[in-house]
C-alpha cells in the first residue's frame, strides 16, 4: 500500500495493490479521513507491491507495481492530475516482487529499483526523461538468496542514494544486502548483513538519532523485526577498509582507492580522514601523518 494525494485535492489517498484481481484500487480520501470511494485499475497478474512518485515531472503522483506473475513485469501508471491513471507500460524483467521509485543517478527525474525475486538480482532501470523506461533493466546486481523487498538512502552520507534489499531465504542465512551506489547511478561493493528469520520487507530511517540512516527489516517466519544500526563511521575518523584498528592496512587502501584501484570505501566517513571536502589527496597525507607519529590528530566521526 502506498499514500499520496492522487487527486490534488489536499487530502492524501490511499492506493492498494490486489494480488488476486490483478488490479489497483485507488481509496478516495474525503478530506476528514474517510475514505468512502474507491477507483480500480487494471495492471498485470499478480501485482505484489506498490509504489507512488511523479515519474513524468508533471506534479502528478504516479504509481508503480511490481507483478509476480509468469513475465514479473513493473507496471507504471500515469496520472493525469485528477487521479484517473492512464494505460500501464510495462517494464520488464522476470520475477518482479518489490519496486522502490527513486532518483539514483542525480539526473531529476524518479529510476526504477526493482527486487528481482526470480533471477537473485537487484534491477536498476533510468527514467529516459518523459517517465517512460526501457524494456530491460540497465543496472542488474545479483544479490544472495530470494530479495523480496528494496529501499534506496543515502547510508555512506555521501549525497548518494544507496540501496538495501531484503531477502527471504539463502542457504547461509537470511540476508539484507547494500550495495553503494557511486552517484551515476551505477553499484558496487555488496555488504551482507545477517538478520532474522525470512526477511520480507525492509525499510531505512535513522532509529538511534546518530545522523545515520539505518536499516530495519520485518521477518515474515517468526514474526520478529531486525534493526541494523549504521556504524559506518564509529569513534575516529581513519579506519578506511573498516579492518580492525587505524593501520597500515587502512593506508594501503586509501592509496588503493586514490589511485583508480580495486577498493572501494565502504564508509566515505571512515575514508574522509581530515573531515574535510571529499575523500583526497589531502586525507592520505592526513593518514601518514598518524601513522607515522606526525601532528595529524584523529577527526571525531559525524
Amino acid at each position: 500500500m502506498c499514500v499520496a494525494d492522487f487527486n490534488g485535492d489536499g487530502a492524501l489517498d490511499l492506493a492498494t495493490a490486489n494480488q488476486t484481481a490483478g488490479t489497483i484500487s485507488v481509496l478516495w480520501n474525503n478530506g476528514l479521513g474517510a475514505f468512502t470511494l474507491k477507483s480500480d485499475f487494471a495492471v498485470a497478474a499478480n501485482p505484489m507491491s506498490i509504489a507512488a512518485a511523479d515519474f513524468n515531472n508533471d506534479g502528478a503522483v504516479d504509481v508503480v507495481t511490481a507483478n509476480w506473475s509468469g513475465s514479473g513485469i513493473c507496471n507504471v501508471l500515469l496520472n493525469d492530475g485528477s487521479g484517473n491513471f492512464g494505460v500501464p507500460s510495462t517494464v520488464g524483467y522476470g520475477g518482479a516482487i518489490g519496486v522502490y521509485p527513486a532518483d539514483v543517478n542525480h539526473d531529476g527525474w524518479v529510476d526504477l529499483i526493482e527486487a528481482g525475486n526470480g533471477p537473485d538480482a537487484v534491477l536498476i532501470t533510468f527514467n529516459l526523461g518523459n517517465g517512460t523506461f526501457n524494456a530491460t533493466a540497465d543496472g542488474h546486481y545479483s544479490v544472495r538468496g530470494y530479495p523480496n523487498a528494496v529501499v534506496a538512502a543515502d547510508l555512506e552520507k555521501d549525497g548518494d542514494l544507496d540501496v538495501a534489499s531484503a531477502s527471504s531465504w539463502e542457504a547461509s542465512g537470511y540476508i539484507a544486502t547494500v550495495l553503494r551506489n557511486d552517484g551515476t547511478g551505477v553499484f558496487s561493493g555488496r555488504v551482507d548483513n545477517t538478520v532474522d528469520l525470512g526477511p520480507y520487507d525492509i525499510i531505512a530511517a535513522d532509529f538511534n538519532g546518530d545522523g545515520s540512516v539505518d536499516l530495519g527489516t520485518a521477518n515474515i517466519a517468526n514474526g520478529t523485526v531486525s534493526i541494523l544500526l549504521n556504524t559506518c563511521c564509529s569513534g575516529k575518523r581513519g579506519n578506511v577498509n573498516l579492518i580492525g584498528g587505524i593501520d597500515a592496512s587502512d593506508l594501503s587502501s586509501l592509496v588503493s582507492y586514490l589511485t583508480g584501484g580495486m577498493f572501494v570505501p565502504p564508509c566515505t566517513d571512515a575514508a574522509n580522514v581530515n573531515g574535510l571536502a571529499g575523500v583526497d589527496a589531502t586525507d592520505l597525507s592526513s593518514l601518514v601523518s598518524y601513522l607515522t607519529g606526525g601532528s595529524f590528530v584523529l577527526v571525531n566521526c559525524p
